[in-house]
């Protein structure tokens, strides 16, 4: 079944999920690149796993596999899908090894489950990060500003 495209006035609403989104990924990735120093391992790792989660959901954004409908992608923002694939970056080995990775640690209590998750370091994480954010910038870049609400707005005055 083909996915509707949202209206103008619903992807400016769901452009401050997306900022959201964003805004929580930044969070985590300072948590588990920086940590405090009393904090517990169990900590990190359930900062690492909130990453994790949170990746898999931008990357599905930039470069959806198998979208459902109600997903919000990048290339809703675009007059067409073909447009926005124009522009994206491509699908990194490292971005595409960080989502099978966060599957692995989300399908199911699988044995890799946990190895998944004590294998990510601090390294992995930031690279990771890094990487979505080139992605979130090249949309940024191109998407139609009609389309962004007033997250976004306050986000870019504050950059300016």
């Amino acid at each position: 079944m083909a996915r509707k495209r949202p209206s103008a006035a619903t992807l400016r609403a769901a452009s401050g999920v997306l900022h959201d989104e964003v805004r929580r990924l930044t969070v985590l990735v300072n948590g588990v690149i920086s940590p405090t120093p009393h904090q517990s391992l169990a900590t990190t790792e359930a900062l690492t796993t909130a990453f994790l989660a949170h990746m898999l959901n931008l990357v599905h954004f930039l470069h959806p596999v198998r979208p459902k409908a109600g997903d919000l992608l990048a290339e809703d923002f675009f007059s067409s899908a073909g447009q926005w694939e124009k522009v994206r970056l491509p699908m990194s080995e490292r971005l595409s090894d960080g989502r099978k990775h966060a599957q692995e640690s989300f399908a199911r209590l699988t044995i890799k489950a946990p190895e998944a998750v004590e294998s990510m370091g601090q390294r992995e994480v930031l690279e990771l990060a890094n990487e979505i954010s080139a992605g979130i910038s090249v949309f940024l870049s191109h998407v139609p500003k009609k389309h962004l609400g007033e997250k976004w707005e306050r986000f870019r005055r504050q950059n300016d």
